[in-house]
């Protein structure tokens, strides 16, 4: 007994003729179907042609952006004297100035505080952005109030307080997300039986 190899063997019962008019007449209406019933009614054939052609344009933007990204980077040079390690002095430096200054006789190191310090504004800044409770997000601001504050009085240089109040409020838009501070409006309707 001898098989062959053609449409029959494969389960088809006739092969597709692209330019069969009722081929073409029926795609045409899939697609039609699909531009008006929205995308849980697209035929398979049409979902897969869009995922295809997106994936492959997605793939090709982010091929495009990283490859802008990584010529910026190789040829941006940074103005001289600019250092990350510089913006962090000029607020770390007044924090740990300020914190040798009035630590004395307390049993705790200036190191000892310093750490505390960084520490608990990392932990909330960690707490107050996924879970975004009262008590963090209240302790944040008194946290960066009393960082500010720190900078101020540690330097004659007024510009630090401002460097460390920027620093801090762009730390909020993270540490403050979602908060919505309008008011909620009420209204009681009572319904009685007999009006």
């Amino acid at each position: 007994m001898t098989t062959s190899g053609g449409p029959s063997a494969l389960g088809m019962t006739a092969p597709v003729v692209v330019s069969d008019p009722e081929w073409l007449e029926a795609r045409r209406q899939e697609v039609g179907e699909s531009l008006t019933g929205g995308w849980a009614t697209s035929a398979l054939w049409i979902k897969s042609v869009v995922l295809v052609t997106v994936s492959l344009m997605g793939f090709a933007a982010f091929g495009v952006l990283t490859n802008t990204v990584v010529h910026t980077a190789r040829t941006w040079h940074a103005p001289s004297g600019w250092h990350w390690n510089s913006v962090v002095a000029t607020i770390d430096d007044p924090v740990h100035a300020y914190l040798t200054a009035h630590s004395a006789g307390l049993p705790l190191t200036v190191s000892t505080l310093h750490l505390l310090w960084v520490a608990s504004g990392t932990v909330l800044l960690a707490m107050s952005f996924p879970f975004g409770g009262f008590g963090a997000r209240t302790t944040w601001v008194i946290w960066g109030a009393g960082s500010v504050v720190m900078v101020w009085s540690g330097t004659p240089r007024q510009v630090a307080a401002g460097i460390a109040t920027l620093a801090w409020g762009l730390a909020s838009i993270l540490a403050m997300r979602g908060l919505n501070l309008r008011s909620v409006a009420s209204h009681s309707v009572i319904i009685s039986k007999d009006a």
